[in-house]
C-alpha cells in the first residue's frame, strides 16, 4: 500500500527515538569504558593523555549532531532588536573598558 500525501505517521519509531543496536552499542561501550577505569593495567584516562588526537576523535563522536528543542521567545523586529543591540553593546562597553 503506497503512502499518501497528507496522511499522517501510524507505525514504526517516533523520531528523535534511537535505533535499539545504537542504543545497545553504546551502553556495552559504556559499560566496558567503566570497567577499563578500575583496571590499572588498562586505564582509559592514562591511554587518553598518551593519546590526545585518538581521544579526541572518539569523544567528538559522541558529542550529539542535533538536538530538538522548544523556546518562548517572541521574534525581535524593528525597535526592539535596534534596542536589544544596543544594551548588548552598553554592557560589552562596560565590561571591557
Amino acid at each position: 500500500m503506497p503512502f499518501k500525501k497528507g496522511k499522517k505517521k501510524t507505525g514504526g519509531r517516533q523520531q528523535g527515538v534511537q535505533n535499539k543496536l545504537t542504543k545497545t552499542v553504546k551502553e556495552i561501550i559504556l559499560e566496558v569504558c567503566n570497567e577499563l577505569q578500575n583496571d590499572p593495567k588498562a586505564n582509559m584516562l592514562e591511554w587518553a593523555r598518551n593519546n590526545p588526537k585518538d581521544f579526541y576523535l572518539i569523544a567528538a563522536k559522541l558529542i550529539p549532531t542535533e538536538v530538538n528543542t522548544t523556546t518562548n521567545i517572541p521574534p525581535l523586529g524593528g525597535a526592539d532588536l535596534e534596542m536589544y543591540y544596543k544594551n548588548i553593546a552598553r554592557k560589552a562597553k562596560a565590561k571591557y573598558k
